[in-house]
């Protein structure tokens, strides 16, 4: 998280171990503290439920409080608005009561937890539309997720930028509250490389990331975004996911993607050590030599890519002793790649 500038994450969807908020207390990293509710909806708005909910509120809230990495609560991720149950009848609009019954249950979570911690804002990760999130009236900060590009507009990330943003704006303008955009992306896997860009490459996967993200930093009631997620991580047996869930900025290894590096760009801007850009665009290669007196001449390995990173170039010895070096990002016209470099090795008299 420190290498690529992120500066919070949120605890989706559970209260993690202590030890996290101990290490997030340490590095000053900002924690929105979950709850484990997910998928609520109409058959749980009940007085049954909530009755088993409040306790999990209060064990969160009271084990949590005092640790200062903590700035927001949120009490649920992605729960359904009031209706019908799923499978009780064809879709309609809520019921005034049905409406009532989400706007009660709601209501005590927000009350329990402001009489326990009056001080931090309260949030919930919401999806959908306003209309099927009358709850976040009673809430400080809107989080929404969308996907825009994966989802919905599946595959046209250009084309779907103007109503991702119009669909995440309506939120604010629901309720007047500012907006932090909680999960965006698109699953990658590691090592594919498709240019044009296409979905599950690594190249897709940088560019939603970068257009959605970059689209609405001039919004004045626009927080910030939390992509989803740091790392790929194991799900169920599915025909549309294969092994894990491959939306991770990092492998499950922990090793970055593409995606990783254009963060680091967005969040890390360069500073005044890293600002020398080469002038051309491209790389040049030469192989170590012998002239005709015998000197050995090592090779060079010379990246004249506009990098993120200082990249003076790298050489290589006659006796083919390489290091690794980290990886570069170049801007072409069909988005943004990357480069593997190959190595920045010792290289006698240099």
């Amino acid at each position: 998280m420190q290498w690529v500038g992120a500066n919070s994450f949120r605890t989706s969807h559970y209260p993690y171990a202590e030890e996290w908020l101990d290490f997030a207390d340490e590095r000053g990293v900002l924690v929105i503290s979950e709850n484990p509710f997910v998928g609520l909806g109409p058959r749980l708005y009940k007085q049954s439920v909530l009755q088993r909910a409040l306790p999990v509120v209060e064990a969160h809230v009271r084990r949590d409080r005092n640790h200062p990495c903590v700035v927001m609560w949120s009490l649920a991720n992605e729960p359904n608005g009031p209706g019908p149950v799923q499978g009780e009848e064809e879709e309609r609009p809520a019921s005034p009561e049905e409406t009532e019954a989400c706007m009660v249950f709601f209501r005590a979570l927000v009350g329990l937890t402001r009489s326990l911690d009056p001080a931090r804002p309260l949030t919930y990760a919401m999806h959908l539309d306003p209309d099927s999130n009358p709850m976040a009236v009673l809430f400080d900060v809107l989080c929404v997720n969308k996907y825009y590009g994966w989802y919905e507009w599946t595959g046209r990330i250009e084309d779907s930028l103007v109503d991702f943003v119009l669909d995440v704006e309506s939120f604010h303008k629901a309720f007047g509250k500012p907006v932090l955009l909680a999960e965006f992306g698109a699953d990658a896997v590691a090592g594919v490389h498709q240019l044009p860009e296409v979905m599950f490459s690594e190249e897709f996967q940088s560019k939603i990331v970068e257009l959605q993200y970059t689209r609405l930093l001039d919004r004045p009631w626009f927080l910030g975004a939390h992509v989803w997620s740091f790392a790929d991580f194991r799900v169920s047996q599915s025909i549309t996911r294969m092994v894990h869930n491959r939306k991770g900025v990092f492998t499950r290894a922990r090793e970055p993607k593409l995606v990783a590096h254009t963060l680091r760009r967005l969040w890390r801007p360069a500073g005044p050590s890293e600002n020398r850009r080469p002038a051309f665009c491209g790389v040049s290669v030469t192989q170590p030599f012998l002239d005709s007196s015998g000197t050995c001449h090592p090779g060079t390995v010379r990246w004249t890519a506009p990098a993120t990173e200082h990249e003076a170039g790298a050489v290589l010895t006659a006796g083919g002793q390489w290091r690794k070096r980290k990886s570069a990002l170049w801007r072409t016209n069909s988005g943004l790649s990357r480069i593997q470099q190959l190595a920045e090795v010792e290289s006698q008299g240099l």
